[in-house]
C-alpha cells in the first residue's frame, strides 16, 4: 500500500501477537509530499477488504517506471535458526536490490509456502533492501529443509518482480 503511494519504505518493525499485527513503518516519499493519512487509511482498508487488487496495482506500477529489477549481485537467501525466539521456529533473511512491492511479494511468498511471518525487522540500505522474516509453521514444528528450499525459491522469485499467489488480494 506505501508503495502504491509513492512512499518508499526505508525501515520497519513487524510484530504479531495474539491474532493482531502491528506495524511501525519509516517512509520517505518518492516524490514531493507524502499523501494525506486519510487516503492511506481508506486504501489498506479496502486492501484488508480484498477490494483493492494489490497484486495488480504493484504490477502496473511497476511497469509505470520501468523497473526491471536488473542487478549485478543476485539476492541473497539465508536461514538462522539459531537465534529463533518466542512463536518463530526459523528466521529467513533476503537481502536484495530494492523494488517497489518487494516486501509485499516476500511476505506474499512466505505465506504462499504455508509460513506465517510471526515478526519483521525491514531495512532499505541505499538501493538494497535488508529484510528479516521471523517465520513459524502452523502447526508449530520446525521449517524442514524441503520447505525451505522452497520458500527459498520463492523468495528468489520475488525479488526478481514475480508475483506469488497471494493471500491478501483473496477475498477469505
Amino acid at each position: 500500500m506505501l508503495a502504491l503511494n509513492q512512499l518508499d519504505v526505508r525501515a520497519a518493525k513487524m510484530s504479531v501477537e495474539d491474532g493482531y499485527g502491528t506495524g511501525v513503518f519509516a517512509v520517505r516519499p518518492r516524490f514531493g509530499r507524502a499523501p494525506v493519512p486519510e487516503i492511506l487509511a481508506d486504501a489498506m482498508r479496502a486492501a484488508l477488504e480484498g477490494t483493492l487488487p494489490l497484486a495488480d496495482r504493484l504490477r502496473q506500477r511497476e511497469a509505470d517506471y520501468r523497473q526491471d529489477g536488473a542487478r549485478s549481485a543476485p539476492p541473497r537467501i539465508s536461514w538462522h535458526n539459531g537465534e529463533v525466539t518466542g512463536t518463530a521456529t526459523g528466521i529467513v533473511e533476503v537481502r536484495a536490490g530494492d523494488r517497489a512491492g518487494l516486501l509485499y511479494r516476500l511476505t506474499a511468498a512466505i505465506a504462499a509456502e504455508g509460513l506465517d511471518v510471526t515478526s519483521a525487522r525491514i531495512e532499505t540500505l541505499g538501493a538494497d533492501a535488508v529484510d528479516s522474516f521471523y517465520v513459524a509453521n502452523p502447526s508449530g514444528s520446525p521449517v524442514e529443509p524441503e520447505q525451505r528450499e522452497r520458500v527459498d525459491a520463492a523468495l528468489v522469485a520475488a525479488t526478481r518482480g514475480a508475483q506469488p499467489p497471494s493471500v491478501i488480494d483473496t477475498p477469505q
